[in-house]
C-alpha cells in the first residue's frame, strides 16, 4: 500500500461514521487527487473537510507530511516554519519541473506568497542536485522593486554560471558552489560541472534612487515598471562571458515577473475623468493655488497633452527675467508629475547626457526621467561648459540626439550604455544671462540646431507684471504625485489626432510674418513640427473640456494654436529698445520690417516711390515709422537712409550751419586743471536740447559726431536707457 493509499484509508475511517455526507461529497476529488498522487491538491481537500466538519484530521495530514516532507500551515505556527513549508513546496515543484521537461539546466520562475531569500533558493537547488543529480533554479515573487528599466548592460544574451559542482577523488562528496558563495581552493576538490544559463543584464533605477542590475532569461521592456523577484550582491566582480563582467557594488535584482506601469487608461476610464475634472481642475491640479495666467497654462496642458510627430515630442524652452515664478511652477510640476528637477546651479551638462565617470555608467537624467525631464537654470549649466574648451559641442550634440529620442548606444573604456533612448519630454526652464537683455540675444547665443528643437516662450513684461503681484504671497504648492493625471497624460500621449497639414502650414506662414529675424533661422527649422504638436495638445484638451474622445482637430483648435503661436512670437519683441545698441536693433525686427530695413540699407537714399515698387506691403508706412522709432534709419529730403549712412559733407555742413553746431560746440567746453578745454557727450547734448528743445535724431547724431565723439547713436541709446533724453510722439528727441 502506497502513502496514498494510506492516507485515503484514514481519512474514510474518520468521516463514515459520523460524516457519511461529506465523504461522499469529496470521494470522487480524495481518489482522483490520490491517483494522481497531487499532494498539495489533497491537502487543501482535508482542509477543506476540516472546516465543514469541525474535526482535526490529523492522522491524514501527519501521512501525508511525514513522506513528503510538506508541512501543513496553521494560523498560529511561526514565519520560520512558513518559510520552511514554502522551500519544501518549491523543492518538490522542481522536482516536477525537472521530470517533466527532462533538462539539466532549468530557471524557472514562480508565485508564492512567502519571502524567500537568495540563501533560500540556493538550498533548494543544492538539495535537488544532490538528490537527482540535477540543475535547477527557482525564482520566486519574493521582493518588489518599482523604478525605470533603464537599458541593456550588453547587446547580448550573457552566459551566465550560477553555479559551480566539485566532488573529491571519490565523487562521494558534490558541493554545488553558487557564484556568490567563497571559492573552494582544496586541491583534493575537483570542479566536475557548471550550472550555466543565458540572461540579460539590464540597468535599473528604483523610485527612491536606488540602482541595481536586473537579471532575467527574457528580454524586457525598457520602461517603467513594477519588478518581482529576488535580490543578491557580489563580493567582487565576476566575469560573464568572454569580456562582461557584473559589478560588486550594486546589487543584482533576478526577475521573476514584470509590471508595465505605463499602461493607460480605457477609454472608459478617460470619460469618467472628463466627468469628474474641469478645466479649472486640470489648472489647479497643474500648479496648486500657483495662479498663472490662463493662457499660459493652456499651453503647458496642451504640451503635456500633445503626442510625438515626426518621432519626437514638443519640447518646452522658458525664458525670462528673475522673480517670474519659474521655479515654484518647475517645482509644481515636478511634484504633480513625480519627477525631478535638475538644477543648473549644481549640475553640469554633463549630468543630463550618458556619462562613464561613475561605475555603473549613467544614462543621464534626461533618460533616467520618466515623462517630462524639467531643467532649471539652464543657461547656469552652459556657462560652465562653454569655459571648456570643445566640450560644448560635443555635449549639445548628444544632447540633441536625445532630443530627438532617437536609439543609441554610448560605449567608452569604462563601461557601455546601449539602446539607450530618451522617452521624456523636456522643459528648460531659465533665466538669461546677465548680459542678454531679451529673447533675441538668448536666440544668437544658443546653438541653432539645439534652440531649434524647443518651442521658445519668453516671460515678456505682461507677464512679469502678472506674476509680480503674486510673488509676495503664499500659494500653497501641490505636495503629493497626482496618478490620476498622470495616466490620463499617458493616454494622451499614446496617439495624435487627426490634423490638417495644410491648415498647419498656413499658420506657420502667418506666424513667420512676425518673427523676429534672430529666430527666423530656427523658426523655419523645427517650428511646422511644434505647431503641429501644439495644435494636437489643444485639440485633445478641448477635447476633454467639452467631455469627448479626441479624434480630430476642430477648427476652434486651429485658431487657438494661431493665437497661442502669434501670443508667443509677440513677446519675443518684447524689450525696451532704447537699451539696446542701435547696430543690434535690426535682430528685433520682423519679416516684412526686415525685408524693408535690408533694402534701404543696400540702396541708401530711396524715397517712398522706390519702396512702394520694391514691395506690395499694405502697411509700408507703419513699418518706415517702426524703422525711424528703433534709429535704424534716417531720412534727408524725402529719402531713406540707414542709420549709421554718413551725408556728404556738403549735407553735414548744412546741418552744421542750421542748428549753430560750432556755437553749441563752444558753448559745451569745459576747462580742465591744466587750462585745457574738453566736451563731455551728456553735457553736449543737454547744451544742444536745452537750445531746441526737440530734434530728429539724425540731427543730434551729427552733432555729436561734429564734436568728435565715435559710435554717437550708442551715446544716445545709453542717454535713453538712463533716462537723460526721451523721444516724444512724433519721435523727436528731448530733455526729461
Amino acid at each position: 500500500m502506497n502513502i496514498y493509499d494510506e492516507v485515503l484509508k484514514a481519512l474514510s475511517q474518520s468521516l463514515i461514521d459520523e460524516h457519511l455526507d461529506l465523504f461522499k461529497k469529496y470521494a470522487t476529488k480524495i481518489t482522483e487527487a490520490s491517483k494522481s498522487q497531487d499532494a498539495e491538491a489533497l491537502l487543501n481537500i482535508i482542509k477543506q473537510i476540516e472546516q465543514e466538519s469541525g474535526l482535526n484530521l490529523q492522522d491524514a495530514k501527519q501521512l501525508l507530511t511525514a513522506n513528503l516532507s510538506l508541512e501543513i500551515q496553521y494560523s498560529n505556527e511561526t514565519q520560520n516554519n512558513k518559510m520552511e513549508i514554502a522551500i519544501a513546496q518549491l523543492r518538490r515543484k522542481a522536482v516536477e519541473i525537472l521530470s517533466k521537461q527532462n533538462i539539466d539546466n532549468v530557471v524557472s520562475t514562480i508565485s508564492i506568497d512567502v519571502t524567500l531569500r537568495w540563501d533560500d533558493l540556493k538550498r533548494i537547488s543544492k538539495s535537488v542536485y544532490k538528490d537527482i543529480g540535477k540543475k535547477i533554479f527557482i525564482v520566486p515573487c519574493s521582493e518588489r522593486i518599482s523604478g525605470q528599466i533603464l537599458a541593456l548592460m550588453f547587446p547580448y544574451k550573457l552566459c551566465f554560471t550560477l553555479a559551480n559542482m566539485y566532488a573529491d577523488e571519490s565523487n562521494e562528496t558534490i558541493i554545488m558552489n553558487f557564484i556568490d558563495d567563497p571559492l573552494i581552493r582544496k586541491k583534493s576538490i575537483e570542479k566536475i560541472d557548471e550550472f550555466n544559463i543565458e540572461v540579460y543584464a539590464y540597468y535599473f533605477k528604483s523610485d527612491d534612487d536606488k540602482e541595481y542590475v536586473l537579471i532575467s532569461t527574457k528580454k524586457l521592456p525598457q520602461t517603467f515598471a513594477e519588478v518581482y523577484g529576488v535580490s543578491f550582491s557580489l563580493k567582487e566582480y565576476k566575469s560573464v562571458g568572454e569580456s562582461a563582467k557584473l559589478p560588486s557594488k550594486t546589487p543584482l535584482f533576478f526577475v521573476s515577473q514584470v509590471k508595465d506601469l505605463l499602461s493607460p487608461i480605457s477609454n472608459e476610464e478617460y470619460l469618467q475623468l472628463c466627468k469628474k475634472w474641469t478645466f479649472d481642475d486640470l489648472r489647479k491640479i497643474l500648479r496648486g493655488e500657483l495662479e498663472l495666467p490662463a493662457w499660459y497654462e493652456k499651453l503647458i496642458l496642451a504640451w503635456l497633452f500633445s503626442g510625438d510627430w515626426q518621432g519626437y515630442p514638443l519640447h518646452l524652452f522658458i525664458c525670462g527675467p528673475g522673480g517670474t515664478l519659474k521655479s515654484a511652477f518647475a517645482d509644481a510640476l515636478s511634484t504633480v508629475l513625480h519627477e525631478k528637477v535638475v538644477s543648473g546651479t549644481s549640475t553640469t551638462l554633463t549630468g543630463l547626457i550618458p556619462s562613464f565617470k561613475s561605475s555603473p555608467p549613467s544614462p543621464g537624467s534626461l533618460v533616467l526621467s520618466k515623462r517630462v525631464a524639467i531643467v532649471d537654470e539652464f543657461f547656469k549649466m552652459l556657462a560652465r561648459v562653454s569655459r571648456r574648451t570643445g566640450s560644448e559641442i560635443i555635449e549639445l550634440a548628444t544632447l540633441n540626439e536625445l532630443l530627438d529620442h532617437k536609439r543609441r548606444s554610448y560605449i567608452s573604456g569604462n563601461g557601455a550604455l546601449h539602446d539607450l533612448k530618451m522617452s521624456a519630454k523636456a522643459l528648460f526652464i531659465t533665466n538669461p544671462i546677465t548680459k542678454h537683455e531679451s529673447i533675441a540675444e538668448v536666440f544668437e547665443s544658443i546653438e541653432d540646431t539645439f534652440i531649434s528643437r524647443f518651442l521658445t516662450v519668453w516671460h515678456d513684461r505682461q507677464f512679469v507684471e502678472y506674476t509680480s503681484k503674486l510673488k509676495d504671497i503664499y500659494r500653497k504648492l501641490p505636495d503629493r504625485p497626482n496618478f490620476e493625471f498622470i495616466r490620463l497624460c499617458d493616454y494622451m500621449n499614446r496617439f495624435t489626432v487627426k490634423i490638417d497639414v495644410n491648415k498647419v502650414r498656413e499658420i506657420f506662414n502667418e506666424v513667420k510674418t512676425h518673427v523676429i529675424t534672430s529666430a527666423l533661422e530656427q523658426y523655419n527649422m523645427r517650428y511646422l513640427h511644434h505647431i503641429h504638436l501644439l495644435i494636437d495638445g489643444l485639440a485633445k484638451l478641448n477635447a476633454f473640456i467639452r467631455k469627448e474622445v479626441p479624434n480630430e482637430a476642430k477648427e476652434e483648435d486651429y485658431e487657438e494654436a494661431k493665437e497661442l503661436m502669434m501670443r508667443i512670437v509677440m513677446s519675443w519683441k518684447d524689450i525696451n529698445i532704447d537699451a539696446v545698441p542701435v547696430r543690434q536693433r535690426k535682430y528685433y525686427l520682423d519679416y516684412q520690417q526686415s525685408l524693408v530695413y535690408e533694402f534701404i540699407e543696400k540702396f541708401r537714399g530711396v524715397d517712398l516711390k522706390d519702396l512702394t515698387d520694391a514691395f506690395n506691403i499694405e502697411n509700408l508706412d507703419e513699418i518706415l515709422q517702426h524703422l525711424e522709432k528703433y534709429s535704424l534709419i534716417k531720412q534727408k529730403d524725402g529719402k531713406y537712409y540707414p542709420y549709421w549712412y554718413t551725408f556728404k559733407e556738403s549735407d553735414v555742413n548744412d546741418l552744421a550751419e542750421k542748428y549753430n553746431f560750432e556755437e553749441i560746440k563752444k558753448e559745451s567746453e569745459i576747462e580742465g586743471k591744466e587750462g585745457k578745454k574738453h566736451i563731455i557727450p551728456d553735457y553736449a547734448v543737454k547744451c544742444f536740447l536745452e537750445k531746441y528743445e526737440a530734434v530728429e535724431e539724425i540731427v543730434l547724431i551729427e552733432f555729436l559726431r561734429y564734436c568728435g565723439f565715435k559710435k554717437p547713436e550708442e551715446l544716445i541709446a545709453y542717454y535713453i536707457s538712463q533716462h537723460i533724453i526721451f523721444r516724444d510722439n512724433e519721435g523727436k528727441l528731448r530733455l526729461v
